[in-house]
């Protein structure tokens, strides 16, 4: 399809789902997004579901109270413990094996 042709989409004339990512990436955005990916299909998961992110944040912020970070990564305080514990026993682990080298 021609960018031209895309280009000239208005807000109003796309169905819903588009048409509330608009609302939050931009017009432009959907624009970009129909004339690149055309026909795929998106999932946007929860915070929770991104574990590189959640490990990367709970090591930045360690000093905060578990309850924080729950409440910063709208969490709940098991998984934020959970993977607490995941990083402590990946650092045993690495202790572990630069005793060994």
């Amino acid at each position: 399809m021609k960018e031209e042709v895309v280009r000239q989409i208005r807000l109003d004339e796309l169905p819903d789902n588009l048409s509330m990512l608009a609302e939050y990436c931009g017009l432009d955005a959907v624009q970009n997004m129909l004339l690149n990916l055309n026909g795929g299909m998106f999932y946007v998961p929860r915070i929770s579901h991104l574990d590189k992110f959640v490990e990367r944040y709970i090591k930045e912020n360690w000093e905060k109270p578990t309850s924080e970070l729950a409440k910063d990564l709208n969490v709940s305080l098991v998984h934020v413990r959970r993977m607490r514990k995941k990083i402590i026993e990946e650092r045993r682990a690495e202790k572990k094996l630069s005793k060994c080298v």
